[in-house]
């Protein structure tokens, strides 16, 4: 759960955004409907964010698309209509930027942090060097999506990406390395 001066401070960037968005969010009777594309990184703290904003805005109703950066860019290249974009990535928002679709002056400074997830009852890991212990380690897709592209490159810097590549099992996005650690398929997850 966020505190609640992040929170605020995030809602308060949610209602900034409104204003620097080319598009307007849809009228939908007395209600406001404002599509809010996100990272599937972000999607915890979001979810409170939103759950916060539509409080103290009852008249405007947030529908939260989350998925990995790259396909929500090239959706929202595609025509996808969304008032907001929370990406995870800054190559995707100058692409997107260079294609006509942001404006990057309302970039906010929102950070993740790259870490290794698993089970309880797993056996502890003291540095990422010891990663080649396990036998299955599920990491979004490092050939497009920005958190596996993070884990690449922290692995290579630590000269232990070629030795994981049997090992690695890409996903689709972060939420689905999380599932395949839930559901037994990978040992972690990055």
């Amino acid at each position: 759960m966020l505190n609640r001066g992040v929170r605020g401070w995030l809602v308060l960037c949610i209602v900034t955004l409104l204003g620097c968005q080319a598009g307007a969010p849809k009228q939908r009777g007395s209600s406001t409907t404002l599509t809010v594309f996100a990272a599937a990184s972000l999607t915890d703290v979001l979810e409170d964010v939103v759950a916060a904003f539509e409080t103290a805005n009852p008249t405007i109703d947030v529908q939260l698309n989350v998925a990995g950066t790259s396909l929500l860019a090239r959706q929202i290249d595609q025509g996808a209509p969304a008032d907001v974009f929370f990406s995870a990535n800054e190559d995707w928002m100058r692409w997107l930027e260079e294609q006509g679709h942001v404006s990057l002056h309302s970039v906010l400074p929102f950070t993740n942090e790259l870490v290794v997830v698993a089970p309880p009852n797993a056996v502890v890991l003291n540095e990422i060097a010891e990663l080649p212990s396990l036998t299955t380690i599920s990491v979004a897709d490092p050939s497009h999506v920005p958190s596996g592209i993070y884990a690449r490159q922290a692995l290579e810097c630590v000269g232990i990406w070629e030795a994981l590549q049997n090992q690695l099992v890409p996903t689709l996005d972060v939420r689905a390395a999380l599932m395949a650690v839930r559901s037994g398929a990978a040992e972690a997850a990055l």
